[in-house]
């Protein structure tokens, strides 16, 4: 019997040596031959505020690094993901752009997110060039912000810059969303507890420290996508349009009324993944258990009509069509979910004549 032990404790053993030396061999092999994109953590580049609830800290830099991207990220003295914002300058036309991770870009280097694509479409026009006038998008986006800090943001800081015009992106996978009652920055690891603590903590080392585990963890996400298994999120608005736009109403009110007597506003609404490929949509639906039947795809125009009705005096850009029509899903991240390059420069070319109409007459009208 102890011998038969003995026997079956070194079996496991050897296997468990085995197991190891092979994950070890596999990681070396893995950094020097095939290295993958490690994640990023942001540590430090939020900080608690009285008024938005948190904010970007100034000054801080850092990489957003993920399976999908990598690039460096530098908040300026104001608390943004940007160069420093211009001062009073009769040639330069300002742009504050707001919005959430969309805006901010969590995935495009800078040079590459719509506030700087955006800048180098307008200050190639001959308009421009010919008043000798300089074009600069302040972008005052904010991972995980919604509508209502999109309003706060503005109120506290983006007024300030006096802009000539503001844009305001606002995304259908999340900002379908009321007022909040607390404002935090995201969820703290101590709300974690027992099992869920641990796992997150072994995957917080893994995934920022392993290559292989990324590696794994990338294939199996994909493979997840590919045979409609993954879990990732449909928006509220296809599943209950009369609840969000319901929820999402009065805070659009309340940016109406502070535009009215403020400069020109571009509202424009960014669209989820899932609602421009329905392919994409219906895999989603299934492992969510809900009936793709049921999905409400006509409702997600008309919703955006509601909700901006009380800013008649204002521009509304719905890019769904623009996305539907230059590549629908292809335009975003497979597994991150935001937009790539592409996404962006579809966004930057749906904009710019709305963008052009009221700043061409602005700058004519001072000359």
């Amino acid at each position: 019997m102890h011998k038969q032990l003995r026997n079956i404790f070194l079996s496991i053993l050897l296997l468990t040596v085995s197991s190891v030396t092979c994950l070890a061999v596999s990681e070396v092999v893995l950094r020097y031959i095939f290295p993958q994109r490690l994640v990023a953590h942001y540590d430090g580049l939020f900080m608690l505020d009285d008024v938005l609830g948190y904010k970007m800290t100034p000054g801080w830099s850092g990489i957003s690094s993920s399976p999908e991207y990598q690039h460096e990220i530098k908040i300026n003295s104001s608390g943004f993901y940007d160069t420093e914002f211009p001062r009073e300058d009769d040639n330069v036309t300002k742009i504050v752009l707001l919005g959430d991770s969309f805006i901010f870009d969590v995935g495009n280097p800078y040079g590459k997110r719509l506030s700087e694509v955006l800048e180098k479409h307008l200050n190639s026009m001959d308009l421009i060039k010919r008043e000798n006038k300089e074009v600069d998008v302040l972008n005052m986006g904010v991972d995980g912000y919604d509508p209502y800090r999109y309003l706060l943001t503005w109120k506290q800081i983006g007024r300030n810059y006096k802009p000539d015009l503001v844009l305001l992106g606002f995304f259908v996978g999340n900002d379908y969303v009321e007022k909040p009652k607390k404002i935090v920055p995201g969820r703290p690891k101590s709300s974690y507890h027992g099992i869920k603590a641990v796992l997150y903590s072994i995957n917080e080392f893994l995934e920022s420290r392993s290559h292989l585990f990324i590696l794994l963890r990338t294939s199996f996400e994909s493979i997840r996508i590919r045979l409609g298994l993954s879990d990732k999120y449909l928006p509220r608005i296809l599943k209950d349009p009369e609840g969000a736009v319901k929820s999402t109403l009065p805070v659009m009110q309340e940016i109406c009324k502070e535009f009215k007597d403020g400069p020109p506003l571009i509202i424009f609404q960014i669209p989820h993944r899932a609602i421009v490929d329905k392919q994409f949509a219906r895999k989603i639906a299934k492992v969510n258990g809900i009936s793709f039947g049921n999905l409400n795809f006509n409702a997600v125009s008309r919703a955006f009509m509601m909700i901006t009705k009380p800013c008649k005096s204002f521009s509304c850009v719905d890019l769904e069509e623009a996305f539907k029509g230059s590549g629908g899903g292809k335009l975003f991240f497979p597994i991150d979910g935001h937009w790539n390059g592409r996404g962006v420069e579809v966004t930057a070319k749906a904009l710019l004549p709305e963008i052009k109409k009221i700043l061409f007459a602005k700058i004519a009208k001072k000359t």
